[in-house]
């Protein structure tokens, strides 16, 4: 069984407004309704938006409102908000359905010109019966204040067909009986034209006189009856396209905080929406040759990604093909074929990288790289001397003959007669620390 909405959805419940025009920050409105921000993951987007409860009361309630409305009274009440109303149009006013009589009606429905009030009483036509003494079979009868049998109907009716009987069709050479057409495009000499078909051509004639009337003599050297193109008129065509010969300049009007740059236009501004295809889609494009050296187009726009990614290039290609491209990610990477030259500071939060990413400045300082085997700072703790020492003393016995030191060793003690005659001297080895081990020094 259908609803009949007497009561309008959360008549009592909470509710905002929705407003008719677009939002500059995405949110809901009637010419837009939920926009993309309600489809995003709240969990993982910022830009997300949540569905209101109370704006969704609000659609709902307007809805059944206005539903309820139609089902009840058989159509929606007159309203400022409805203004204007169409030719034709129907609305329920003051206990009373009225139809417009005129189109872009601004007007509170009441009799007049441009408001017609409906029966709504069936019975009101039958408020005054006839009474049966004031009904006549008479044919002849002049009286204003008695009705026609249904008897008299007939006999008036049949004397009429006896009399029409005999008389021929009528045609361009004799008088008779003729149809009526309100047609306008016949050629048939056998129909009449009724008043409504004589108006409509009366009313093509004033339109195409008056049309003729204004129509430009001449234009760029054109003559008599003139259609003009944008070139005549020092425009562009809005569907072809075309060379503007100077400056071209647009004011911008919406909102500067660049958290409303994405639901925003620009000066310059076009949507595009596409599935993932591995497609370039231009925005600004220049060619600039110079004869006998060279030719480049210069192309900003949107690399669409076949896997869903997109990325902002510039991309350069000249007259055979060959080309480059600068491109800037949208997680914040810039990506330059060639070389990268500044005239002052370079800054990085993290590492440098060169040689395809196998050396590096790292953001503490430290270099590293193949030519190192690793980290600068490694391949100096292997190949420098990081420590020098002397080792623990040796004592040399009194032999009574010639004593050699071994091969780096040097003398660091020696015995008087008195002291201990059996050592003659002690040495100990120089020692460096390289690569965590320690060495003796030889001698040259």
């Amino acid at each position: 069984m259908t609803k009949v909405f007497k009561v309008p959805f959360a008549t009592q419940g909470d509710r905002v407004s929705i407003p008719v025009e677009t939002q500059v920050d995405g949110s809901v409105s009637y010419t837009q309704g939920y926009g993309y921000d309600y489809e995003r993951d709240q969990t993982t987007d910022p830009a997300a938006k949540d569905i209101e409860r109370e704006k969704m009361n609000d659609v709902f309630h307007d809805i059944t409102e206005a539903t309820g409305e139609m089902q009840v009274y058989g159509a929606a009440k007159w309203s400022i908000e409805g203004k204007p109303y169409p030719l034709m149009g129907l609305v329920y006013h003051d206990n009373k359905m009225w139809q417009s009589k005129i189109a872009n009606n601004n007007d509170e429905p009441a009799e007049g010109s441009s408001w017609h009030g409906l029966k709504a009483d069936i019975s009101a036509d039958l408020a005054s019966k006839v009474d049966k003494t004031q009904i006549s079979d008479s044919v002849a009868s002049s009286s204003s204040v008695t009705v026609a049998s249904s008897k008299a109907v007939k006999t008036a009716y049949d004397l009429a067909a006896s009399k029409l009987s005999g008389v021929p069709d009528g045609t361009t050479t004799q008088k008779g009986l003729v149809q009526l057409s309100s047609s306008t495009n016949f050629d048939n000499e056998t129909l009449a034209a009724t008043p409504k078909a004589v108006k409509a051509v009366s009313d093509k004639a004033d339109a195409a006189l008056l049309a003729a009337n204004s129509k430009v003599v001449s234009v760029n050297g054109k003559q008599g009856v003139v259609t003009l193109s944008a070139s005549d008129v020092d425009a562009v065509s809005a569907s072809k396209g075309g060379h503007y010969g100077g400056a071209i300049s647009a004011t911008y009007t919406e909102s500067n905080g660049f958290g409303y740059q994405y639901a925003t236009a620009a000066p310059f501004y076009n949507t595009v929406t596409r599935a993932p295809n591995s497609e370039f889609w231009p925005v600004v494009k220049q060619q600039f040759h110079i004869p006998g050296h060279s030719a480049y187009t210069y192309t900003f726009g949107v690399l669409n990604g076949g896997d869903g990614s997109q990325d902002f290039k510039l991309h350069i290609i000249n007259s055979s093909g060959t080309g480059t491209m600068f491109s800037w990610s949208t997680n914040g990477d810039y990506h330059a074929p060639g070389s990268l030259r500044c005239g002052a500071h370079v800054y990085a939060a993290y590492h440098l990288y060169a040689g395809g990413g196998n050396a590096y400045l790292r953001n503490d300082g430290m270099v590293a790289g193949p030519v190192w085997g690793g980290t600068i700072n490694g391949w100096m703790y292997a190949n420098f001397v990081s420590g020098v020492r002397f080792a623990g003393r040796v004592n040399i016995a009194d032999t009574g003959g010639r004593i050699d030191l071994p091969s780096g060793a040097v003398y660091n003690g020696m015995s008087g007669a008195n002291y201990n005659p059996a050592y003659w001297g002690a040495y100990t080895h120089l020692q460096y620390l390289i690569n965590g081990q320690w060495v003796n020094a030889g001698t040259v």
